[in-house]
């Protein structure tokens, strides 16, 4: 099966799998990469007329100077990716940055538990399982400014995972989509 886009946030992920990454690639009609990370990713990358490289602002979220990158405490926003994309911490928010970049009208999400699969985290801070860690609110903070920019835009996001603790966007079932 082909896949539309294909985004890869971790090179170091690239790299464990090495040669393996020419599968997607080669199943895929278009490959992102962060550019800011080219050295890191295995050659074989480079070697598609599918792939193209995004450009990231060096550290935007794990230095002390990623506060520049971010707007009223909230992660910016890119309106064309084609200059750079920023990043709440999670490749997804970059793949709804590029999805409305690209004029997609409707984007469904999948597989999207908004968790951490550590028990320390699952229950919360200091046992509280509202208080969440630091990532999981810079991941809000992203996904609220990516709702905010879809509405302004009238373009529909639908969280179609099941179970998962994103709420931000509106929820639907995979079936029901499937069945228009």
């Amino acid at each position: 099966m082909e896949t539309n886009i294909l985004f890869f946030g971790d090179p170091h992920y690239a790299n464990s799998i090495g040669e393996k990454i020419r599968i997607p690639i080669e199943n895929s009609k278009n490959t992102f990469f962060i550019f800011t990370h080219l050295s890191l990713y295995p050659l074989a990358c480079r070697e598609y007329d599918n792939v193209y490289f995004y450009l990231q602002p060096v550290n935007t979220i794990y230095s002390s100077i990623y506060e520049k990158y971010f707007l009223n405490g909230s992660p910016r926003y890119s309106k064309d990716m084609s200059k750079n994309g920023y990043s709440a911490g999670t490749i997804t928010y970059e793949m709804l940055e590029m999805a409305l970049y690209m004029g997609y009208s409707e984007i469904y999400l999948l597989g999207i538990d908004h968790t951490y699969k550590f028990e320390a985290h699952a229950k919360g801070i200091d046992g509280d399982p509202k208080q969440k860690p630091d990532n999981l609110l810079r991941w809000e903070k992203g996904y609220k400014n990516i709702s905010n920019e879809s509405q302004r835009r009238h373009i529909m996001i639908q969280n179609c995972t099941r179970g998962g603790m994103l709420e931000i966007f509106n929820r639907n079932t995979l079936e029901q989509v499937l069945s228009k």
